[in-house]
């Protein structure tokens, strides 16, 4: 295994390669996320002086490139492309004498769906009642996307890889919601269609998984703590205070709400967990979702929101090397999204921080050197 990764920081115009600035790049960052957590990003400082003179190299200028959503950027680590993204904002500019640092921030493309509205593009009114399995439909709606943006003058450019299989799911909108909201809400359902991931690759291909089928369990690799010698070894671990707990969920949909019968048309649901309030008690808390309009959505809305709020444990908090551990899709000693590895603290009493996690985000901090330091964010099983 290569001690330090050699990175490449590719910008893109309007599709089309410019060239890598990774020599000028300070202080590289940039994070992998699963659908429920949200947009992946990239991160990097570079000064402007030397990055005009890298643009007029290549035909371009500063001005050229610093266009939001127009210009893009994919991170390259030993010839692996491993994310990409889209300039999210114009970064400000504040002059050291003769020169300024530029702070450049590149969000994930699940962002680029948050520019689009679900509608009936011949009416523009909210798009109704959809039905079909959801992987499809969650497929074509990033599509509508495309057409959308295709029809005003410049597509996203997403196209379709892997969509799995999945239960058949009915949805009604009687407001409207953007693409990326919708996918989002609906990823992390605890019944029905169940949890789903979209993941994107650095080409704007994308496909739409099962949970089940998203990650690998990584067998080749332990993290011990404290520090062991011979051994992949945590270098540091910690957890944060956990709140928010509750037993059950008071869920409020599409409608007003009346203490009159007569007049209340708020569609309502409830749930609640016995086992939760026989282990710690009973504590409600109101879920409210005004685009909703089905009872049944909104029902398996409140059991998402329960299932992540009812079990108040510690969810540690780690920093691996990249000199052990590779962040990296596939291969061995490695560590992406998705996958569940094994944390192994000997002096944890509470037995909390041990055990298998499933990575929900991994950011990843690159020296100029190409040091790694990785931090996982990670969720029990």
């Amino acid at each position: 295994m290569l001690k330090t990764a050699l990175y490449e920081v590719k910008l893109y115009l309007d599709g089309q390669l410019i060239g890598d600035c990774r020599r000028l790049a300070q202080n590289l960052q940039y994070s992998r996320k699963r659908t429920k957590v949200g947009a992946d990003s990239i991160d990097f400082t570079v000064n402007d002086v030397l990055f005009n003179e890298w643009c007029i190299q290549r035909g371009v200028t500063i001005y050229d490139l610093l266009k939001p959503l127009a210009l893009e950027c994919r991170i390259v680590r030993n010839g692996v492309e491993l994310v990409g993204g889209f300039l999210a904002t114009m970064p400000g500019y504040q002059p050291l004498q003769t020169s300024a640092n530029l702070a450049l921030r590149f969000d994930g493309y699940l962002n680029l769906l948050a520019g689009v509205y679900i509608r009936n593009t011949g009416t523009n009114l909210p798009r109704g009642t959809i039905t079909g399995k959801a992987g499809t439909l969650v497929s074509n709606m990033i599509q509508f996307a495309n057409t959308v943006s295709s029809n005003a003058g410049k597509s996203y450019g997403f196209t379709a890889g892997t969509i799995d299989n999945m239960a058949s799911i009915t949805h009604t909108f009687d407001n409207y919601k953007t693409v990326k909201d919708w996918i989002c809400d609906r990823c992390d359902n605890a019944t029905g269609a169940g949890p789903f991931d979209v993941y994107f690759y650095p080409d704007k291909t994308y496909d739409v998984k099962k949970d089940s089928n998203f990650g690998d369990v990584i067998s080749d690799w332990v993290a011990f703590y404290p520090m062991m010698l011979n051994n992949t070894s945590v270098a540091s671990i910690t957890a944060s205070e956990v709140g928010d707990f509750a037993s059950a969920v008071m869920a409020l949909g599409a409608g007003e709400v009346s203490a009159n019968s007569n007049e209340n048309t708020a569609v309502f649901a409830f749930t609640q967990d016995a086992s939760a309030v026989s282990k710690y008690g009973y504590f409600e808390t109101l879920y409210q979702d005004s685009s909703v309009s089905t009872q049944s959505v909104l029902l398996r809305n409140a059991q998402a929101e329960l299932w992540n709020r009812e079990d108040p444990i510690w969810q540690p908090q780690i920093t691996l090397k990249g000199i052990q551990v590779e962040p990296k899709p596939t291969g061995s000693n490695k560590i992406w999204i998705g996958d569940t590895i094994t944390i192994s603290n000997s002096i944890d009493l509470t037995g909390m921080t041990n055990g298998s996690f499933r990575v929900n985000e991994l950011a990843v901090a690159v020296s100029a050197n190409g040091d790694e330091n990785i931090t996982p964010v990670l969720e029990r099983i």
